[in-house]
């Protein structure tokens, strides 16, 4: 605690050293005040900053995804001259035999039906599996057409026997219409007399 004297210099004293105090207390704090709002402000700078380079990198991001995904795209998807791949034909081969026709197993593979004929022209192995394919086709046919003419279809019997006669059944000793295209009027009379057919001669001239 400050002495006050008689002339009343230590209270003077006393009162100007408190007003530097408080002016610098009040300068310091001023001080501060202008540094919080500096680094406020630097603060936001810099999250503005990170907000646009977090927006960039996005953009980059999402453009190089579109770039791979039209590439996959085309890689997924090659034109009608490619041939197919080994597994693609091996699908192919084992939808085929089930009965399904090309086009229909090409739908269903999701390629383009032109590949299949591609495929066909310049792999003689897979045109090879592709024919015997249908040759265990037709087969069902057959057996299909045996059992309708089992059940009686006389159409089916006919076509059965004129493609698969009897291992019984003689082969005629010639041919009937070339032995009588090749007979006179007058043979053919007797031929028609010799089994009972009375015919008249054939007049002369």
């Amino acid at each position: 605690m400050p002495i006050r004297s008689s002339n009343g210099q230590g209270s003077c004293e006393s009162l100007n050293n408190h007003d530097e105090a408080g002016e610098v207390a009040g300068n310091t704090r001023r001080s501060m005040e202008r540094g919080g709002r500096s680094a406020s402000s630097a603060g936001k700078r810099t999250k503005k900053a990170a907000t646009r380079d977090r927006s960039t990198t996005s953009s980059t991001i999402g453009e190089e995804a579109t770039v791979s995904a039209d590439q996959t795209e085309r890689d997924r998807a090659p034109d009608a001259e490619t041939p197919f791949s080994d597994a693609e034909q091996q699908a192919f081969l084992g939808i085929l035999v089930k009965g399904a026709s090309p086009a229909v197993i090409c739908g269903e593979l999701g390629v383009e039906v032109d590949r299949f004929w591609t495929t066909c022209h310049c792999d003689d192995g897979f045109l090879a599996a592709v024919e015997r394919a249908y040759d265990a086709l037709s087969l069902n046919v057959v057996s299909a057409l045996y059992r309708a003419a089992i059940k009686g279809s006389v159409p089916a019997q006919t076509f059965w026997l004129r493609q698969r006669k009897p291992p019984l059944w003689m082969p005629p000793a010639e041919d009937d219409a070339a032995r009588l295209a090749g007979m006179s009027d007058a043979e053919l009379a007797e031929a028609c007399r010799a089994e009972g057919v009375d015919v008249e001669e054939p007049a002369d001239g």
